[in-house]
Formats: C-alpha cells, structure tokens, sequence
C-alpha cells in the first residue's frame, strides 16, 4: 500500500495514472462480483430443483400425487427397521452359538444308496437280509418351480325333454387365459412389500417360472389383487374408526 509521503511525491501525471489504474480495477472487480453473483443464483436454483426431486422420490406414489387408482394405496408399506440402532456391528456377534439344522423325523422322499451286489474281495453275491442303515443325511431344499396350467371345461346335457343344460365356469375364471391368485399374490408381495421395481420383477418372475409377464401386466395384477382386498381393508377401517369412536364418547 502507497503512504501519504509517497503520494505527496507523485506529481499531477502519475497520480492521474494510478487513479485511472484503481479505476480499471474497480471495474473489474465489480464485474467479477457480478458473475459471481449470477452462478450463485444458478447454483441455488439447481440446489432446489435437486431439493424437489429428493422429495418426489422420498414420497410413494398414491392415488393422490400420482395416476394411481385408489385400490393401489392398498400396497403401500412404509420401510422402515423397528430396530434401534446400537454400537454392535452387523452379524453374529462374539460369543454367540451358533444353531445346527435339525433332522425331519419325516422327510417327504427318502433315496437309498446300497454297495454293489458283488463283494470286491471274494467275488460273492450280498445277501440283503443282512444289510442295515449305518448312516443318515438330509438336503433340505425347494422343489423345481413350474408354471401350473389349469384348464376349466364345461360341458352341456341334452335332456330328453330336449332342455339343453350347460354348466358354469367358476366366478374367478372370466378370461379364455387368465394368471392365477398364487402368482397374483407372489407379485403383489414382491412389488408392494419388497420394493422389487416393475422391471426387475419381470425378470425375476420369468427367470423363476419361466412366466414372461410384462411392466403393464404385473401393473394390471397388482390393481386385481388390490381389488380383491378391498373389502376386508374397507372393514378393518370401519372397525377402527367405530373402535375410536366409542373409547372417546
């Protein structure tokens, strides 16, 4: 910084000189602030916006904030652990024992593994009489998943009065082709209970019964097992709301 004894010394030119310096600097920096200012307005805006699309994608989709029908409200869960957080680390902790798979007393099929019939050392055929179970294992595991089809036929008599009778399908089959309520109900739960998304349920669904259903598909089932619940979601809601009725009377 320049002192007053330095300037004093300066003549007219020179103090013009470094006025119009100071000038041009003071131009520049107002500038700079200026730019300055307007990113920060940019940034703050983008800020928000972000601030807006964290939300949307905190808020599950409903009935009213989205296209959704009512019915499918229904399957809205909120996630969220019960557990309290502790100091503990994830896992079986030290000291912990741990649990053995227990035999079935029943298994549903049982595999039996018998020696050749010819004894390797002298050649001789093995009497069965004199065999025993000298050991046991279990494999516990999940049968082959396969698409059931199902088919519903009705028939018509002729009487000899000539009335023609003709019998009905059942209520729940109203398609010529129609997914059942055990895959409806495996959707519903994987969609609305596990957050598994449209696309990777297909997948997973293909890949498991080997049943291609698309987005729009398991949306549809998703809205008919809602529909079939509704009437006992309905009844729960106007249990509740007489329960509370009465206990503030």
């Amino acid at each position: 910084m320049v002192s007053k004894a330095e300037l004093r010394k300066l003549n007219k030119e020179q103090l013009v000189n470094m006025v119009y310096d100071l000038l041009i600097r003071v131009d520049n920096l107002v500038a700079e602030v200026q730019i300055l200012k307007e990113e920060a307005k940019v940034l703050k805006e983008e800020v928000q916006d972000l601030k807006e699309e964290v939300k949307r994608l905190k808020t599950p989709k409903n009935s009213s904030n989205s296209s959704l029908p009512p019915s499918h409200d229904l399957f809205r869960f909120k996630n969220q652990s019960l557990r309290e957080k502790g100091n503990k680390k994830s896992g079986g902790q030290p000291g912990h024992k741990g649990k053995t798979l227990l035999m079935s007393a029943n298994p549903d099929s049982v595999i039996e593994h018998w020696p050749k019939e010819i004894c390797p050392q002298c050649g001789k055929t093995h009497n069965n009489e004199r065999s025993q179970i000298i050991g046991r294992r279990q494999v516990i595991d999940i049968p082959v998943i396969k698409a059931s089809v199902i088919e519903h036929q009705i028939f018509q008599t002729i009487c000899t009065c000539g009335y023609i009778s003709i019998g009905n399908f059942p209520a729940d089959v109203s398609a010529p082709v129609q997914y059942g309520n055990n895959l409806i109900s495996l959707t519903a739960y994987l969609s609305s209970r596990q957050y598994v998304p449209y696309a990777r349920l297909s997948e997973l669904v293909r890949s498991i019964t080997s049943i291609s259903i698309s987005e729009g598909t398991i949306f549809n089932l998703l809205n008919r097992a809602a529909n079939i619940v509704l009437p006992i979601y309905k009844g729960i809601k106007r249990r509740d709301y007489k329960s509370n009725h009465n206990r503030w009377r």
